[in-house]
């Protein structure tokens, strides 16, 4: 019970338990994973890592081992070939280099991934679960997202060989211009070749608008049936409040030899960086050797650090200061309320004074006082 708690949950283990419920409630079925795996493994699927540094040792038997980076490699790697659909969500702690400190962190990572047979719907369903993800960190935040068979026939539109495709898409990102006419320069082509992308991953916005931008780019490429996928995918969102959160931006770019289709990313307010990423996956599941679909995102929480640290101030948001000789089962009943209300609560005799508590309130003669202002 939360007010017995001789501390409270940090606001990333409360996150984490909201999440949980969220994906049970839709199916998805809780994976486990092993701390290691063999470091080949790792190495030769480096670029699909956030970082490229992994922490190795020597096994017993002489293997090199590695803790693990990442999550979502290990899941397809051990995921079964079935015409059915596997529905998994993850919490698990994975050891990488955190862009912030620079140096190796045990960090969370919650994710989900949908595996097998994958469906229209079933990219909508976790494309609704990455917005839901988001409400739960805040109340301001944007799911954005991009369509790499967009970006890509855009980028192939210029001219060039593949080499010089794959650059271009790699100033997606940034959307600056400069580099994408040196790309040109060195290629040899000339830079007006380059326009209609320009203005491609200049775009952002509601996605009924940018679509109809998107129409009047002079020399676009056909992508009727890459948009007909990407307006399909957020038709799940229809008559949702969240709605007016999904943006579409052409900057939001990933790398085309493990993603392809859509892809997206996640923003809240008070995180400059983007705290959630994912997309259809299924030139990893090949590179992988495995025939199947998926789709699926990740939330890092390291990011969320500098977003929760103000609610780390407090150890609990109630102090319940009881008269001794109180009926415990009033004290009870009294912090059980105010659970109720959302709010944790440390009952104690005296006021501690080692204990950070957004109110003091106290209990006296059977009833609790001092709870003007507490929502």
């Amino acid at each position: 019970m939360r007010y017995t708690e001789n501390s409270r949950p940090e606001p990333t283990e409360r996150l984490v338990f909201s999440l949980r419920e969220l994906y049970s409630s839709f199916g998805y079925k809780r994976y486990r994973m092993s701390k290691f795996e063999e470091y080949d493994f790792y190495s030769r699927n480096k670029e699909f890592l956030v970082s490229d540094q992994i922490i190795t040792f020597t096994d017993t038997n002489g293997r090199l081992m590695a803790l693990k980076p990442d999550v979502t490699l290990s899941i397809i790697k051990n995921s079964p070939e079935n015409s059915g659909i596997s529905k998994l969500f993850y919490d698990e702690n994975v050891y990488r280099v955190t862009r912030s400190s620079g140096t190796f962190r045990e960090i969370k990572q919650v994710g989900l991934e949908c595996i097998g047979n994958t469906d229209p719907y079933c990219l909508s369903e976790v494309m609704y679960l990455a917005s839901q993800t988001l409400e739960r960190v805040s109340s301001k935040n944007a799911l954005t997202l991009s369509h790499l068979g967009i970006l890509g026939k855009f980028a192939a539109s210029v001219g060039g060989d593949e080499y010089t495709t794959a650059r271009l898409l790699e100033c997606a990102s940034s959307k600056n211009t400069h580099d994408i006419d040196s790309v040109c320069a060195s290629a040899g082509i000339p830079a007006c070749k380059a326009n209609a992308f320009k203005e491609l991953i200049s775009l952002s916005g509601d996605p009924e608008q940018v679509v109809k931008q998107i129409a009047n780019i002079e020399g676009a490429p056909d992508v009727e049936k890459e948009i007909g996928e990407l307006m399909s995918s957020i038709g799940i969102f229809k008559d949702s409040p969240i709605r007016g959160k999904i943006v579409i931006d052409f900057s939001v770019a990933s790398d085309m030899n493990y993603y392809n289709g859509i892809v997206f990313k996640g923003y809240v307010d008070g995180v400059p960086d983007s705290v959630l990423s994912g997309g259809c996956y299924d030139a990893l599941m090949r590179k992988l050797g495995k025939r199947s679909g998926a789709v699926g995102f990740a939330l890092y929480l390291d990011k969320l650090e500098r977003l929760f640290g103000e609610d780390d101030e407090y150890d609990s948001d109630v102090m319940l200061v009881y008269e001794n000789g109180s009926d415990p089962a009033l004290i009870r009943k009294a912090a059980e309320d105010l659970n109720s209300k959302g709010l944790t609560v440390f009952c104690t005799s005296s006021a501690a004074t080692d204990r950070k508590c957004r109110y003091v309130c106290e209990f006296k003669d059977g009833k609790v006082k001092g709870t003007d202002g507490i929502s």
